[in-house]
């Protein structure tokens, strides 16, 4: 019903390539390709129509908006960036929107710990999502920083991917998970001299495919 999804760097003949993650908490299926681009994505999920955790990466725009959460931890990294800014104005509206996404965590957490019925966490959740949109739109305004008007605007777009996981309870609000899947490929990467062939890279993303399913289902991977 779900999947976590990445991409990162690899190497086959000494070409630039891309390894493709689709994850969940009990299969974890790794593809290694020569594109990062929408219909590599297509060949690697033709017909998924499940719902998927994502980066704000343009590729992921094949799936339905209503299908797609955008990750939060990626966004509080350009929130960050705005509160580190020397314009003052951004440092302030940056701060702020950081004050918000961190009370989006401390409100799923206290939800998911059964701290909170749910009524008070969708109450909560949406006055939370009215502020951030508001101190959004004024970074989108701020005609000294260009770079982060364009940033803004680029997450406005996606604002509404940002909440699928307040209404549906399996789908988390973070893509840490894909992310902590993919380092089996980026391990194996930095320790070895990459594929030299489409049999090197199919035997590559079958054992590594087995192997972190084997780690997820508690199973012994040699055996």
């Amino acid at each position: 019903p779900y999947l976590h999804l990445d991409e990162s760097v690899t190497n086959n003949k000494g070409k630039l390539g891309w390894c493709w993650v689709a994850a969940n908490k009990s299969v974890t299926v790794f593809k290694l390709m020569n594109s990062r681009g929408m219909k590599a994505l297509e060949q690697f999920l033709p017909e998924y129509e499940g719902k998927v955790i994502t980066d704000r990466y343009a590729a992921y725009n094949i799936f339905a908006n209503e299908n797609r959460q955008v990750c939060l931890a990626h966004l509080r990294r350009d929130f960050k960036r705005f509160a580190h800014s020397k314009q003052m104005s951004l440092s302030i509206l940056g701060n702020s929107l950081i004050t918000m996404i961190d009370l989006v965590f401390a409100t799923y957490n206290g939800y998911k710990a059964n701290k909170i019925d749910k009524f008070y966490y969708l109450k909560r959740m949406r006055k939370i999502k009215k502020k951030m949109l508001h101190y959004l739109k004024r970074v989108s305004q701020l005609q000294e920083c260009e770079q982060a008007r364009r940033v803004a605007n680029n997450i406005l777009k996606s604002f509404d991917m940002m909440w699928l996981f307040v209404e549906n309870p399996e789908v988390e609000p973070t893509n840490n998970f894909a992310e902590r899947q993919i380092k089996h490929h980026v391990k194996y990467r930095k320790n070895s001299f990459f594929t030299w062939s489409n049999r090197g890279e199919r035997f590559i993303e079958r054992t590594k495919s087995i192997f972190a399913t084997a780690i997820l289902q508690n199973l012994n991977t040699f055996a």
